[in-house]
This record gives C-alpha cells, structure tokens and sequence, in this order.
C-alpha cells in the first residue's frame, strides 16, 4: 500500500498545482478578459456572415448573354428581339389595351402610348440584351440596351413604365422618382398600376 501511495504522490502535485494555477487572481484575470474578447471575435464573425447573406440575397439575379439583334415590339415592356421573345428586366408598363387619366381627368390610352415609346427607342436600331432570368411564360426576362441606352431606364424616366421593385429591387427607382417629379407620361394623372390592372382582370 506504501508503495501505491508512493508512486501517485508526484501526480496528486502536479494536480494541486495546476489547480492552484487557474485558481490564482492572475488567472482568473486572464480568463475574464480573454472571455470578452472571444466572444466579440465569435459575433464579429457571425455579422459578417449575415451581413454576406443578406447582401447577396438583395443581389440583383447575376446577367447572362441573352438574344441581340433588331426588334420588334409587342408592347410597352415586351418585344422580339433577334426573333425571340423577351421581357424587359425590372419595368413594367401599362398593357396594350390600358387606359389612364390625364392631367384633366380625360381618359387616354396609356398602354398604347407606352408601346409607342418602346417602338420609337428600338426603331432602326440593333439591341443588345442581358439575360436575367426565364418567367412563368416561358419568356427571356432580360436588361436590353440600344446604343448603350438602358431601355428599361428610359422607359421608366419618361413615365412610359415603373419600377417594378419586385425584381428590380428598386434599380430603376430613382428613374421613378425623377418622373413623378416631372409628371411625366402616367404621372401627369392616375391610373392604376399595371399589375393591379392586370390582376382586375382589365
């Protein structure tokens, strides 16, 4: 039994030292200032994850080469474009058949205005478009240029189209902006937004 005792001496001090090291003052200061600093590092990193996802999941969709060439317009925010059909990214125009209140209160075709102002963008001129995404139609949703112009965003400044904040996450809102300021195209009267029209049935 001695020699049991004996042989456990040097490991039952080497325990009561080490206990008496993380008892200690000095000790309980490191672990109090060195918990603080850890746990700030660990939310430092969380935040940063976060932060990186809710960035990315208010990314716009990431573009691809879509279709090129001239177009043929089908109304205010739909056309052909090197023979395939596409809707533009991020707008939303009046349909064909829809009608609005000028700034007197008299009823006007705004939808047929607004596929005149498309016609006229396009007219003679080759479009290069930007593939966002496919819709439920089967149609090429995509951000199309002529010339180096954003249809979209011209579109939408002149009155002839909004915003569509759904998609676009706001992309063309300051264009909005500057048209309600201005009162142009559907701005200079009332008239019901193109979703809620189409949802109405016409």
């Amino acid at each position: 039994m001695r020699r049991k005792t004996t042989s456990l001496d040097p490991r039952m001090h080497r325990r009561r030292g080490w206990f008496a090291a993380i008892s200690s003052p000095r000790s309980s200061r490191r672990r109090r200032s060195g918990l603080p600093l850890g746990l700030l590092g660990f939310a430092v990193l969380v935040g940063a994850a976060i932060g990186f996802v809710i960035a990315d999941a208010g990314a716009p969709p990431s573009a691809n080469a879509g279709p090129a060439g001239a177009a043929r317009v089908i109304d205010g925010d739909t056309l052909y474009v090197g023979g395939e059909r596409v809707r533009l990214w991020g707008v939303d125009a009046p349909e064909r058949d829809q009608s609005c209140e000028d700034a007197a209160g008299d009823l006007y075709g705004c939808g047929e205005k607004a596929t005149w102002a498309l016609s006229s963008l396009v007219s003679g001129r080759t479009l290069t478009c930007q593939e966002r995404d496919v819709d439920q139609y089967g149609r090429t949703v995509a951000q199309c240029s002529a010339d180096g112009e954003d249809l979209g965003a011209r579109l939408v400044r002149e009155g002839h189209a909004l915003d569509y904040t759904r998609y676009s996450r706001g992309a063309y809102l300051p264009d909005e902006l500057r048209a309600r300021r201005d009162k142009a195209g559907v701005w200079q009267g009332s008239f019901s937004r193109p979703e809620d029209w189409r949802r109405s049935g016409g």
